[in-house]
């Protein structure tokens, strides 16, 4: 897979997925494999056009999302930032000078309340009318829906901040994940004689709630299970600083300078400041073998 920032990109013969793609979730699946499976068809390049919008907590840091891309087969990569400039593009501009003189598409796939421009004045009609004119073809997918449900990045992202990692797994098609190099911490899960891998969260990270919660852990293409506490740890640390600790069940390797996978399956409990480390070690315990009883 390639990326490319969108006004360095000119490629032809593509079929093109125009969106925020923030989330990745089940709907904005419908629009990415639509373009895997025409471009495959057609012998064309598969691109995704991202608009990434600054200043917000991701379900996905870029660097999730571009993995998740390469994952599933996508060809480019294409990323624009929603800065003033771009804010400011009428949405004739867009059509003619980004997605038909960059992308050059066969076909171009969006949700069907896709907006684009300045203030928002572009449309799905307006695209498939200068599809017309300039040889591409339009195909707009309804939001999906599941149990009465409109399955959305903002409704994904109510449920992280909840703490719902088994309903966010339900819509995304997969569980919400945190990935990340293994840092040094301050031992105190050893010393106690629970061992962590230990993850600095990005500021971009969009976090569940301070809690304990069941994983699944990939390490080296290999999968774990681990219970993992995210919070500032208020029994033994005082620093107060978000850290994502996980204990690996049935593992003793190193993991320091290791990039870890940790995917949330369900909240076990809050966190919770014990008057001793007595309590914690057995709080610890219990949650342990809850998981490997599962």
């Amino acid at each position: 897979m390639k990326k490319l920032a969108y006004n360095d990109v000119n490629i032809a013969d593509t079929v093109v997925a125009l969106g925020k793609f923030e989330g990745l979730h089940k709907g904005h699946m419908l629009l990415i494999n639509k373009v895997l499976q025409l471009s495959h068809e057609a012998g064309k390049q598969s691109v995704v056009f991202s608009i990434d919008m600054p200043g917000t907590k991701r379900i996905y840091t870029i660097p999730e999302r571009d993995r998740l891309l390469e994952e599933l087969g996508i060809d480019w990569n294409v990323t624009c930032e929603f800065t003033k400039k771009f804010a400011a593009m009428k949405p004739e501009t867009f059509i003619k000078d980004v997605l038909v003189e960059r992308l050059h598409p066969e076909y171009v796939v969006v949700g069907n309340d896709f907006r684009f421009g300045k203030n928002r004045q572009g449309d799905v009609t307006m695209l498939q009318e200068y599809g017309t004119r300039y040889g591409f073809e339009v195909l707009a997918f309804e939001k999906l829906r599941e149990q009465g449900t409109i399955i959305s990045s903002s409704y994904i992202r109510e449920q992280i901040e909840q703490g719902a990692v088994d309903v966010v797994r339900e819509y995304m098609g997969r569980p919400y994940s945190i990935s990340g190099i293994v840092q040094y911490g301050k031992q105190l899960g050893a010393t106690i004689g629970f061992p962590t891998a230990n993850l600095i969260p990005t500021e971009e990270k969009l976090l569940v709630p301070n809690g304990v919660y069941e994983t699944r852990v990939t390490v080296n293409n290999q999968h774990y299970r681990g219970v993992t506490n995210v919070g500032d740890n208020p029994t033994v640390d005082a620093d107060h600083k978000i850290k994502v600790e996980t204990n690996i069940l049935d593992f003793n390797e190193n993991l320091y300078g290791t990039c870890l996978k940790i995917e949330f399956l369900r909240q076990i409990r809050k966190e919770i400041k014990f008057d001793s480390i007595e309590a914690l070690k057995n709080q610890i315990k219990s949650d342990i073998l809850e998981v490997a009883h599962q």
